[in-house]
This record gives structure tokens, C-alpha cells and sequence, in this order.
């Protein structure tokens, strides 16, 4: 039994012939079950090229394949019949290839276009600067990139674009001090000849972001609370002395150095503050938190004291500021205009020298 019409022909003509038999004749004809077997073959054969037809229509339908709703759902129809059939089914499908080729190009096509918003990601970043809304960017970006599968990453045609941004916005990062200061280790000598450890070496952070969970103040209320209504912190910097020992940083006081040691920091005036009147508030903890005096030569503040930590620059806020400023710092040109921390340690003599 073949699914043919010349098979279909015979098939139907005994059985007709059968049936025009008297059931005297009937009782003769003894190879009546070939013919009932042939019958139920060929239905088989029937329901099976039906079932692979209607699969051939389905993936005749997709078409050209776009990148569309109404394109993948033809897609997955077609799958998911062809999917149902029975094996025998499934063989009879001549058009599997072009199903298959289908869910390829619609495949390339969703990775190009996830490809595609992290290229625009990239492409936003533009040029390159030290600020919050350019680190921001390339974070985006970074992020959007990695969440590609491998495949969809080989689409994204300016990936080396994101990796000079994010090697430039390092660059920048090492030259304004702002992420790393690679301070020189600097031996200074006391008034008795002391010398400080060359293995102690300065850092400098400037705060980005200065709030209570990302410093080293208890509470922003603290500060708040010390500040006038009108004061605004303009920028806080972090200052430590830190001797590495075993690749493990360890903080340390002026103190622990030796007994009332005094230590001279010298900083830049902001350029945003030069002409202005503005106070330097020395924040140590949130119960240690008070303005230190300091002396101006050459464009230069010069403050001593015996403890390192926070230093603030606090100056009066400009007309239309809103309350919801106090603690936001912006640093962005303070960095790069003031040319940030310039920290030199210069002879510190004792308490005893400074009582006198």
C-alpha cells in the first residue's frame, strides 16, 4: 500500500467490487482482510501526509523573517506542530530546512537588536570626562553588555569603543587623583631630626558621593546639626597615612607615629571658592566633628592638626539652592580646576614645641 492515487484507485475499486457481492458471494472471497488491511494502511498513509501537510503549510506561511511579533508567532507555530507529529509524521515534512532557517535568521535577528541597544548604550557615552553622568554611562553600558549571551556580543560592532571609554575615564581617574593618588612615599622630618617611617605613605579619596553610609560620618544629621542653615559643604576629602604590611593597609594616626606629633596638610583652594569666604570643617567622627583654622599662602590652605580624616570645605549657600543639598558634594571641577590634594607633609613638631 502506497500513498498514491493508482494504489487509492485499486483500493476502492475491491472495494467495490466487494461489496456488489451477494453475502453468498461474500462468504467465498478469502482474501478479504488484505483488502480491509489495505483500507486501514492507507488511511494511516492518509492522516499522516495530512498531519505533514498542514506543518508544509504552516512554514510555507512565515514568509520572509522579520523581526516582529506576528513573524516569531508563525515561527513557533509551525515549531510547535511540527513538534506533535509522530515520527512518521515528522518525515514526511520536506520543508524542516526551511523551518529551521527561519528560527536561525529570527535568532540572529533578536541578537542584533539586543546588540543594537547596547551599541546605542556605548554610543551614548560620547566624550569621556571625570564626572558622575560619564562614569555613569560607561557603568550602563558595561552592564548592558555583559548581560549578552556570547552569541549577541559578536554583534556589537563598537565594543572596543566602550573599552578605550572605560580605559580613558580610568586615565582620567589616575590624573585628577580622584580614584587612585599614586603619592610618592615621603620622609619628613621633625623638629628633633624625627624621621616619619619612609614605609608610611599619604592617600587621598575625594568623595564622590559624600553621605553617611559611604564615609566615614556616623550620621549626615551629625553634620547637619553642626552646620549653619546657610552653610554647604562643597567638597570633603578622605586623608590617611597607611603603612602595607603583607598587602594589608593599615590606618594610622600622627600619634602613632610618635607621641604629639603635629601634621601640616596643604590643599588647593577650590577654584569654585577662590575669592569667596569658606570655612574648613575637620570631620572625625559623629561626635568629633569641628571647623579648624587655617592659613592661605600662594593659593594654598595650610592646616595643622594632629588627627587625619575628613576635611570639608563649607562656604554659604548660593541664592535658589535647595535644603536637599547640604551633603551633595560636587567635585567635578573642584577636581580637575584645583588640581585636588596636593598633600605635602612637611616638619611637624611636638605638642610640647607648639604649647610653648
Amino acid at each position: 500500500v502506497e500513498y498514491t492515487t493508482e494504489c487509492k484507485g485499486k483500493i476502492d475499486a475491491a472495494r467495490n467490487a466487494y461489496n456488489a457481492l451477494t453475502d453468498v458471494q461474500k462468504e467465498l472471497v478469502t482474501n478479504y482482510e488484505t483488502l480491509t488491511t489495505a483500507e486501514s494502511d492507507y488511511a494511516t498513509l492518509k492522516a499522516d501526509h495530512d498531519a505533514a501537510d498542514a506543518v508544509i503549510a504552516l512554514i510555507n506561511a512565515i514568509g520572509t523573517v522579520e523581526y516582529t511579533t506576528e513573524c516569531k508567532g508563525k515561527i513557533d507555530a509551525a515549531r510547535n506542530a511540527y513538534n506533535a507529529l509522530t515520527d512518521s509524521q515528522k518525515a514526511l515534512v520536506s520543508k524542516l530546512g526551511v523551518l529551521t532557517a527561519a528560527e536561525a535568521k529570527y535568532a540572529e535577528l533578536h541578537d542584533r537588536a539586543a546588540a543594537a541597544a547596547v551599541i546605542e548604550k556605548i554610543d551614548a557615552i560620547g566624550t569621556v570626562s571625570f564626572t558622575t553622568t560619564s562614569k555613569a554611562l560607561i557603568d550602563a553600558a558595561i552592564s548592558a553588555y555583559n548581560a549578552l549571551t556570547e552569541s549577541q556580543k559578536a554583534f556589537v560592532t563598537n565594543y572596543e569603543t566602550l573599552l578605550a571609554a572605560e580605559a580613558e575615564y580610568g586615565q582620567k581617574a589616575e590624573e585628577t587623583g580622584k580614584a587612585k593618588l599614586e603619592q610618592e612615599k615621603v620622609a619628613v622630618t621633625t623638629a628633633d631630626g624625627t624621621l616619619i617611617p619612609a614605609d608610611i605613605e599619604l592617600k587621598v579619596e575625594v568623595k564622590t558621593d559624600v553621605k553617611a553610609e559611604s564615609s566615614q560620618v556616623d550620621s549626615s544629621k551629625a553634620v547637619v546639626a553642626f552646620l549653619d542653615e546657610n552653610d554647604e559643604i562643597t567638597a570633603v576629602y578622605d586623608v590617611k597615612l597607611v603603612r602595607t604590611i603583607n598587602g594589608v593597609e593599615e590606618e594610622i594616626q600622627p600619634s602613632d607615629i610618635k607621641e604629639g606629633t603635629v601634621i601640616v596638610v596643604e590643599m588647593a583652594i577650590p577654584e569654585e571658592l577662590k575669592g569667596k569666604e569658606f570655612k574648613i570643617l575637620h570631620i572625625h567622627s559623629e561626635d568629633d566633628i569641628e571647623f579648624v583654622e587655617y592659613t592661605i599662602d600662594n593659593g594654598n590652605i595650610y592646616v595643622r592638626i594632629d588627627r587625619l580624616s575628613q576635611f570639608a570645605f563649607v562656604n554659604a549657600k548660593d541664592a535658589g539652592s535647595s535644603n536637599g543639598t547640604v551633603i551633595a558634594i560636587v567635585i567635578a571641577s573642584v577636581a580637575v580646576a584645583a588640581g585636588l590634594f596636593f598633600l605635602v607633609f612637611f616638619l611637624l613638631k611636638r605638642r610640647k614645641k607648639e604649647k610653648k
